[in-house]
């Protein structure tokens, strides 16, 4: 048994190092910035070089772990593809939350502090990506970071706001999610977490469709893509099918059109969960970014003004005091001090 675990641990582990390490050697990076209220809710940033082009996408990538394991230390991995992929290539961005196996010395380390966090993470990516001219925002959660993606475009945020936090998010990638919490309850997976039943109905993305499309009805016609490797455990396939099902039914009913689309779901061959999100950087993402990011991919946008990634700060990101009233439907937003 014991042998089993270290199998399984070194699955998860070395191929997100070995890559987050080859960006890390490779690629610029503004390392911790800050987007929330403790030291773990900061992000790092990796491009090409310190000037982005103007019109870059950014992509963000947030980790699975169970709620308890990883970091963004792991999760540069697939910088350097997506970099390549590109003549300019793109603004990455790995990021940390804190996790429920620190709530010895973390405050907010429950379920509902993890999940709530994600709106500081929406409007701070928001405010980098405008202040980096980026022409898009696309999104990729792998387990438990699927959750928190999808729980972070079902939150309450106030009306005046969605057009400006969700203008930009072109697409989402959610990978081997979990969906649905109450199974958690019963595993030892919940032994840090200690779900309460108001977490479990707050913070199960399945039971918040209905926020879900409220909020991403303000994007660009997004598409929400919902992936899960051939040889995931049932439950995650089961929990990413009906995921979808109940999106697709409340987009149906929803009045006026849900201005996004999810396609069916799809099941990786020959990949379980651990793998599927290297398949994920090997082939899907990297085939559908050019059409998604709609743009000319020569190398004439070389000559687009560029602006500097220096001028980022954990001060200048941080909008928990900053009321967004004044930049709501803004085309360009500099936050400066």
């Amino acid at each position: 048994m014991a042998g089993n675990i270290v199998n399984i641990n070194v699955r998860i582990v070395i191929t997100p190092f070995v890559g987050s390490e080859l960006a890390r050697r490779n690629l610029y990076c503004k390392a911790n910035v800050r987007y929330g209220a403790t030291a773990k809710n900061v992000f790092d940033l990796y491009t090409t070089s310190p000037n982005v082009p103007t019109g870059c996408p950014m992509v963000v990538y947030i980790h699975g772990g169970y709620w308890q394991y990883l970091s963004k230390e792991e999760s540069a991995f697939l910088a350097p593809s997506l970099n390549a992929s590109r003549p300019d290539g793109v603004v990455f961005v790995a990021v940390d939350y804190v996790l429920a196996s620190e709530k010895e010395h973390e405050e907010h380390a429950s379920m509902a502090g993890i999940y709530s966090a994600m709106q500081d993470l929406l409007r701070a990516l928001n405010v980098v990506a405008r202040k980096l001219n980026c022409s898009a925002i696309h999104f990729i959660g792998h387990s438990a970071g699927a959750h928190l993606l999808a729980g972070m475009c079902s939150l309450d945020y106030p009306s005046d706001q969605r057009p400006w936090l969700f203008k930009l998010v072109k697409s989402l990638w959610l990978v081997s999610g979990v969906y649905e919490l109450e199974p958690i309850r019963h595993t030892y997976v919940n032994e840090p977490l200690q779900l309460s039943s108001a977490e479990v109905e707050a913070c199960s993305p399945v039971r918040q469709v209905e926020k879900f499309i409220r909020n991403m009805k303000n994007s660009s016609d997004a598409v929400v893509h919902i992936v899960y490797g051939e040889f995931e455990a049932p439950t995650f396939e089961l929990e990413s099918l009906q995921y979808f099902h109940a999106l697709k039914k409340a987009m149906e009913e929803t009045t006026g059109g849900a201005g996004f689309s999810v396609p069916e779901p799809v099941k990786v061959s020959g990949r379980d969960h651990f793998d599927v999100i290297d398949d994920l950087k090997n082939n899907h993402v990297l085939e559908k970014l050019p059409k998604m990011f709609g743009e000319d991919q020569t190398a004439t946008n070389r000559t687009k003004t560029p602006t500097g990634l220096l001028g980022i700060t954990s001060q200048n990101c941080d909008l928990r005091e900053v009321s967004l009233r004044d930049v709501v439907n803004a085309s360009t937003y500099i936050f400066t001090l």
